[in-house]
């Protein structure tokens, strides 16, 4: 049975749809501030949907981050580049910016009420039961995001929902026979046995080391640093009229609500209203003056940082510091929101990184030569060893979905073998794209040997229904991914690692 599984995979993994929240700078709703793209740092294009370097960062990092925590926390940069990482969150991006250029191609569309209705639901953003702009801007700020991004991601996910909610309808309920079909395949377990090998201590010469660094030095380098000119353009400098703050109010007080629900009187907000009047005044006078700033028509002080680090005294997020980081020398970036206002910021130079003196980088060319060792020897060793090892038993595990056969009052057998989640992940995918019932999962960490021993057939734990059914949307999705790489072709402008 696991050689009829192996051979016939392609038919039996479900592809799972990754839905990544990108944070795109666009228009504003209810207060907004309108669209404003100078397409300074643009990675891919799908028709008239940009996919900006900045949007695509932050997928990244959020991608990253879910892959280190179902990786236990053992997961880096070398990891994410042998999995293809990048170019798959790229791919993520594209598709989603595919999905949007045709639902809109079709007549799908958001209104800015709709955004609005939508923002006022969220729970994260409410205080007493009613939604509260003091909060919503605190949640905001905590994560170095606008409100304009946020919204106009919140419209996008808007977008998609409208459109998958029309394409799933077309969608039949499974039928007994499709059921019955899938009660097989997915009910296989396998039974795991592994044995885990760790790195022994090994030393390494001074002339070992020397010999090493001279070889990869360009792997121990400084950071890249950065010079930079921000312009500022304050909330407090602007002027407003009392026809202003009333035409502001009314446009926005839905927003300003106390704990009853009811909507403040503007003699309890003016001093909100009008300064987020002001803020948005800056931001029109940060766009007027784009050009000037071009042109070198403006000055403001330069300020250098390292990758990484803080630009000053400028509030900017980890995507606003990458952002800066993809920009040409001379170039400009959009105007950034800050507390008080917003601020023009022009790539000055980039200084690039420099190979560190070997003083500078003997201990980390240590390390790494001490690494290169230990997987060396643990290569060789679990080589020997897999023909014949004896090892612990984990228990039964459900190949095709990923995931263990728990036991009642047992708990995790792969955890008390000193496995975690990506561990076993690593094990059953290895194992289904082979050919082989056994084989070696290699790290930086350890060395894992596994073997199955056993199948069984268990159908009382599948729930039929629910993978039938994502199948049939499976196939639609893969009739829609087909139409859309032919009809909305990707334009790439990134180079990836």
């Amino acid at each position: 049975m696991l050689e009829w599984m192996q051979r016939h995979r392609k038919w039996l993994v479900i592809t799972i749809w990754i839905s990544v929240i990108a944070f795109v700078g666009a228009g504003g709703v209810g207060w907004g501030t309108g669209a404003f793209d100078f397409n300074a740092d643009k990675a891919a294009q799908v028709g008239d949907v940009k996919i900006s370097l900045r949007e695509y960062k932050t997928a990244y990092q959020n991608v990253y981050n879910e892959q280190a925590q179902n990786f236990g926390g053992n997961f880096d940069e070398a990891q994410a580049k042998a999995m293809g990482l990048q170019a798959q969150v790229l791919r993520m991006l594209i598709a989603r910016a595919q999905v949007e250029s045709f639902a809109k191609d079709l007549g799908v569309r958001v209104s800015d009420e709709e955004v609005l209705n939508e923002l006022l639901q969220i729970e994260a953003f409410q205080a007493n039961g009613a939604f509260d702009k003091s909060v919503y801007e605190r949640a905001l700020a905590n994560v170095g995001m606008r409100k304009d991004e946020f919204e106009e991601n919140l419209r996008k996910d808007l977008l998609m929902r409208k459109f998958y909610e029309q394409l799933f309808l077309g969608v039949s309920k499974p039928s007994v026979v499709e059921n019955l079909s899938l009660s097989v395949p997915f009910g296989i377990n396998d039974e795991l046995e592994v044995k885990v090998l760790k790195p022994k201590e090994v030393s390494v010469s001074e002339e070992e080391i020397k010999t090493y660094w001279e070889q990869n030095q360009t792997k121990w380098v400084s950071k890249q640093t950065y010079k930079i000119m921000p312009v500022w353009f304050l909330a407090d400098s602007q002027n407003v009229s009392e026809d202003e703050v009333l035409t502001q109010y009314e446009r926005t007080k839905d927003l300003y609500k106390d704990e009853k629900g009811n909507v403040s009187e503007l003699a309890k907000v003016r001093a909100q209203v009008e300064f987020e009047l002001k803020k948005d005044k800056a931001l029109l006078e940060a766009k007027r003056n784009f050009s000037a700033f071009r042109d070198g028509k403006m000055q403001g002080e330069i300020i250098e940082f390292e990758e990484g680090a803080n630009a000053g005294n400028l509030d900017l997020s980890k995507e606003e510091l990458a952002s800066i980081s993809a920009l040409e020398v001379d170039s400009i970036l959009m105007p950034i929101e800050q507390q008080n206002g917003y601020v023009l910021i022009k790539l000055v130079e980039k200084i690039p990184p420099k190979p560190l003196e070997y003083a500078l980088a003997k201990e980390s060319a240590k390390q790494a030569l001490i690494r290169q060792k230990q997987i060396q020897e643990l290569d060789s060793q679990s080589k020997a060893q897999l023909a014949d090892f004896k090892g612990v038993n984990i228990g039964y595990f459900a190949p095709l979905t990923l995931s263990p056969v728990f036991v009642a009052g047992k708990g995790s057998f792969a955890q008390s073998a000193g496995l975690n989640f990506s561990d076993v992940y690593t094990i059953l995918t290895q194992a289904l794209k082979g050919d082989s019932k056994s084989g070696v999962v290699l790290n930086d960490t350890q060395a894992i040997l596994y073997k199955i021993t056993n199948q069984r057939l268990f159908q009382s734990e599948v729930n039929t229904q629910q993978e039938a059914t994502a199948l049939k949307q499976n196939a639609y999705m893969s009739v829609l991914e087909e139409y859309l790489n032919a009809h909305y072709k990707p334009q790439i402008f990134i180079k990836l690692d």
